[in-house]
């Protein structure tokens, strides 16, 4: 054994040396080095349980894809894809602010790593948990003659949790219901999103609670007349003549089949003695239960007073009709009153529309012969009138009539002229 490394030692050194230069020949030729680039390789962030139980989230993350560029023999580098390269940045021993994270690779000693960014910037901020109100956004219109009633959700508030310059930003946590074209009561469960003050949403905080349960009724709409709820008394020779509300009808909101059998609203019952004069008076209106309405203006109730008055009308002697008088025979009306006084009593409105023209003054002189006579006349007018009036009487009493022959008039006039 001691002879084979002490003889021919220079022939076995060249032999070597040759076997080395044959070795490093084969490999550079058969088996080179090369390089290749694999691009958007994944960086694995560690530790975040970690440092969220320290007080701490990740606020932003920049570089989070990142080139690698492998050095290495060919053999090992070609069977190398992206999904064999595991890269992870490690933030157990970092703090609040922007941190250049080490970015590790697993790939062996074997190929040569370059990454294009050998760190990762990661921005960690304080946790904090703040509580908001829930709100409900209601999206699109119902369906036409229905609208929106009352709607219930629940939880009304929930926890948000995230770094403090994005929970800080946190506007309005809500859920959005779509009743576009509905015209049934909705149920549902609806998602929880985080906005900002302009309607943006933001992401990175933590909504602890994802979801509400919410109801909405879908109310219709009716018309209905309003009727006055009235108990008043006038003052003696006053009369209410009208009673009237504005407005005379309001539109009711509620559930379909509570409002089916409701057609008039009452009003709040009104009480009054002895008025002398018109009064108008706000009044509110008795709704049912589970019954509103959104009408802006006031309901009111005018009662109308007005004075009872009389009138004294006077129709000319000329003017009186005699009716029925026989053949040849005359009435000698010097007797008769030149003027007939008739008293109306009525509304103080109404007498101011009366005129003499409105009445005759009528005497009936049916089966009358000659002679003299008291004659009781009547007073005639249109229907109207009479249904007006409260008092319609003649002031002039019974006057006398005398009725004469035309002949004897006629034989009278003959012996006057002689």
């Amino acid at each position: 054994m001691s002879n084979f490394f002490t003889q021919n030692t220079t022939a076995k050194i060249v032999s070597v040396l040759f076997a080395l230069v044959m070795w490093i020949y084969v490999m550079g030729e058969i088996n080179p080095v090369i390089t290749i680039e694999i691009t958007n390789v994944p960086v694995t962030i560690l530790s975040e349980e970690l440092i969220r139980e320290r007080g701490l989230v990740i606020k932003n993350v920049e570089n989070t894809y990142v080139n690698a560029r492998l050095r290495g023999r060919l053999d090992y580098v070609t069977n190398i894809t992206k999904e064999d390269i595991i890269l992870t940045a490690n933030l157990r021993d970092f703090s609040t602010g922007r941190n250049n994270v080490p970015i590790i690779t697993n790939i062996t000693s074997d190929v040569e790593v370059k990454l294009s960014s050998e760190t990762l910037i990661v921005e960690l901020e304080e946790i904090i948990r703040v509580q908001k109100e829930v709100k409900l956004e209601i999206v699109g219109e119902p369906k036409e003659n229905y609208v929106l009633g009352i709607s219930k959700f629940t939880p009304t508030v929930v926890w948000i949790e995230g770094p403090e310059s994005y929970v800080g930003r946190v506007a309005n946590v809500v859920a959005r219901l779509e009743v576009e074209n509905m015209s049934t009561n909705i149920t549902a469960t609806l998602p929880l999103k985080a906005y900002d003050i302009r309607g943006v949403e933001i992401s990175g905080v933590d909504i602890k609670t994802n979801n509400i349960e919410a109801s909405l009724l879908i109310d219709s709409q009716k018309k209905v007349r309003i009727i006055p709820n009235i108990e008043v008394t006038v003052a003696e020779g006053f009369e209410m003549t009208n009673i009237s509300v504005t407005p005379n009808e309001i539109t009711i909101i509620g559930q379909p089949d509570v409002l089916s059998d409701i057609f008039t609203i009452p009003t709040r019952l009104v009480e009054r003695e002895g008025l002398n004069s018109s009064v108008e008076l706000i009044v509110t209106l008795v709704l049912p239960a589970n019954v509103y309405t959104e009408a802006d203006e006031n309901t009111r109730i005018r009662i109308e007073v007005e004075k009872i008055s009389e009138k004294i009308i006077t129709v000319a002697r000329e003017k009186i009709v005699f009716n029925n008088l026989g053949e040849d025979l005359v009435i000698e009306k010097s007797g008769i009153p030149e003027k007939i006084e008739i008293k109306v009593v009525a509304l103080e409105s109404f007498l101011e529309t009366l005129s003499s023209d409105d009445f005759t003054v009528n005497v009936n002189l049916e089966e009358l012969g000659i002679g003299e006579y008291t004659i009781e006349p009547i007073i005639k007018t249109t229907f109207f009138i009479e249904q007006n009036t409260k008092e319609l009487s003649l002031i002039t009493e019974g006057f006398s009539v005398v009725i004469e022959s035309t002949v004897e008039q006629s034989e009278g006039s003959e012996s006057s002229e002689n």
